[in-house]
């Protein structure tokens, strides 16, 4: 079908497995992964995680985000391959600030590097919610 896209994941979507992805060299091939780094973070208060864990620090951040990153940038660059972030957020359990600085962090990477994306999840579950939120004015100022 020459009009649908194929979209290839690396392994449960995770960017550090990026690097064992194969490139396909057909122009409707999209990769994707999802971005949940620190999942510690990104999932605090959900399954085993616990929560008051803050964003930005000096060992997690903007810098930290992009090295775990690498692979899939470094992938795009060298295939001239379409990316897109599939899934990211932070769960509700994160205190405001740290999760509204992980999204716009987040944000300003896939923007930077000409990527698309999808945040997770949008009324599908509470524990993601962004609506009523700062988290959805980055959102919305994002949409093309």
């Amino acid at each position: 079908d020459k009009r649908k896209r194929v979209i290839v994941s690396s392994a449960h979507g995770d960017p550090l497995q990026f690097s064992k992805v194969k490139f396909i060299d057909d122009v409707k091939v999209w990769y994707t992964c999802h971005m949940y780094v620190p999942t510690k973070f990104t999932h605090q208060g959900v399954y085993e995680y616990p929560a008051g864990v803050e964003y930005p620090t000096t060992t997690v951040n903007k810098d930290r985000l992009k090295e775990a990153l690498k692979q899939v940038r470094e992938f795009q660059l060298k295939n001239d391959a379409k990316i897109f972030i599939g899934e990211f957020s932070a769960s509700i359990y994160c205190d405001t600030v740290s999760r509204f600085n992980y999204v716009k962090d987040c944000v300003d990477i896939f923007r930077e590097y000409g990527w698309n994306w999808c945040y997770h999840a949008w009324r599908e579950s509470p524990v993601w919610k962004c609506e009523g939120t700062p988290i959805l004015t980055i959102l919305q100022s994002s949409w093309r």
